[in-house]
């Protein structure tokens, strides 16, 4: 049975990202099918409900930080900036547009509050496993500040330019911290640094498991046209800019770009966090489901990307 499992097996974990996008699936099936069977007490729901995840996130934070050393500062806030800075200012872009082209009307089915969400959010974890299996691992501290974007706050705050929807620095700040401790660390202990060598695909293999606790797969293909066109939407307005802005401005490979490109789970919380007025509860679903279909595929889409253009891009 082992050696008949091993070969399969072998393959699945061979394709990028597979260490957080296995458990991930798995966690979604657990929880859209066998909630009721697995879920019987600690630890095993801290693994499976996402009650863990955050914690995984401190370490993943600490770790990331301590991989920056001081004298390369210089070179992440450039790539800070084109990965994160311009990247919200495009989203500002987009949904403004949107607004003035649609105000609260759908672009086919999609409302500009999704349209929005989906822009906004970046998958950290993914981001790390790719950019670690193909060369770029002196951009893991990237890990840090991308662990921003998919935060409620940052949709929120672009949310707020329209609405009265208040914006809470608090959670950004909670971001940092983790990371600059771990940058402390690295930098006056190697030491230790040297010790925590090797401890992000683990990370990452358990934080998999929370991210796929978000995930319904009863209902992710209620609207399977919707949510495609939500994806393309995605790939269209924000992957082809950054990674044209990665190769004019860093003169780089693109990999960090696309590499950056998926949407987080943590994106399925925020549409009931916006306090939309007037707008019904199926709506608020749908755009739920939207979001949890482009969170599966994304996962799927942009490894397969670089696995495929790979030797264009390196």
């Amino acid at each position: 049975m082992v050696k008949i499992l091993t070969k399969p097996l072998k393959k699945a974990f061979s394709f990028p990202g597979s260490v957080l996008l296995i458990p991930m699936f798995l966690s979604a099936i657990v929880n859209s099918f066998f909630a009721s069977t697995i879920l019987i007490g600690d630890p095993i729901n801290s693994l499976f409900d996402g009650s863990g995840v955050m914690t995984l996130m401190f370490m993943m934070l600490f770790v990331s930080g301590m991989q920056l050393r001081i004298k390369d500062l210089n070179s992440l806030l450039k790539e800070v900036m084109v990965l994160i800075v311009l990247r919200i200012l495009i989203v500002v872009i987009v949904y403004m547009l949107f607004i003035y082209l649609f105000a609260n009307q759908s672009f086919f089915g999609v409302y500009g509050f999704t349209l929005m969400i989906a822009l906004c959010s970046t998958n950290p974890g993914l981001f790390v496993a790719l950019v670690d299996k193909y060369g770029q691992s002196k951009s893991l501290s990237l890990f840090g500040p991308l662990s921003i974007l998919p935060l409620p706050a940052i949709p929120l705050a672009i949310y707020s330019l329209k609405s009265s929807v208040g914006f809470d620095i608090l959670p950004l700040i909670a971001i940092l911290i983790p990371f600059l401790l771990g940058m402390l660390v690295g930098n006056l202990l190697p030491t230790i640094k040297e010790k925590f060598k090797g401890i992000n695909p683990i990370i990452l293999f358990f934080w998999g498991f929370g991210i796929g606790s978000k995930i319904n797969l009863l209902t992710i293909f209620d609207d399977v046209r919707t949510g495609l066109i939500l994806v393309l939407l995605y790939y269209l307005l924000i992957v082809i800019p950054l990674y044209l802005l990665e190769r004019l401005l860093l003169k780089s490979n693109g990999v960090l770009a696309i590499s950056s490109s998926s949407i987080a789970a943590v994106a399925l919380i925020i549409p009931e966090m916006l306090e939309i007025n007037n707008m019904s509860s199926d709506l608020i679903n749908a755009s739920i489901n939207q979001l949890a279909f482009a969170v599966l595929l994304t996962s799927f889409i942009t490894p397969f990307i670089l696995s495929k253009f790979q030797k264009k891009l390196i």
